[in-house]
């Protein structure tokens, strides 16, 4: 039992390593920024519902839309409210809601109002989040832009 705790927790770590190494080459985040991506998705991994591999998704969406490291570590808790609510996956969130941002020229700093927007969107019509990321939403959006 102990060695198959250790074997977990070894997986655990390789896994968060290899998300982040992801993170690292998307967003060519070198020393003090790299580590403040680890510092994040670490933080969100314990306290958050999240794990940090998928804190760490969830970075690598955001600089796969260009947020840069600031951005990233900014946008992250407001995406992480965003994948909470809409019950999904974070990478998929973080995905759907720089895409509409980028699309809307949103700014990533507004990232917790854009989610706030979203989240009041889908709990107000009858739509969820991936119906809105196919269709990008323009009404909704006309309350942010």
């Amino acid at each position: 039992a102990v060695a198959a705790g250790i074997g977990a927790s070894v997986k655990t770590a390789a896994d968060f390593e290899a998300a982040m190494s992801n993170v690292k080459a998307i967003s060519g985040a070198t020393g003090d920024e790299f580590e403040a991506l680890k510092n994040i998705a670490a933080k969100m991994g314990a306290e958050t519902k999240f794990t940090a591999v998928e804190a760490a998704e969830g970075l690598q969406f955001l600089a796969m839309a260009g947020f840069s490291v600031e951005e990233q570590i900014g946008s992250l808790p407001a995406v992480l409210n965003l994948a909470s609510a809409s019950n999904e996956s974070l990478g998929r969130s973080a995905d759907i809601v720089s895409n509409i941002m980028t699309g809307f020229g949103v700014k990533a700093e507004e990232s917790g109002h854009a989610v706030d927007v979203l989240v009041k969107t889908m709990t107000t019509a009858n739509t969820d989040l991936g119906q809105l990321g196919k269709q990008n939403c323009p009404a909704a959006w006309e309350q942010v832009a």
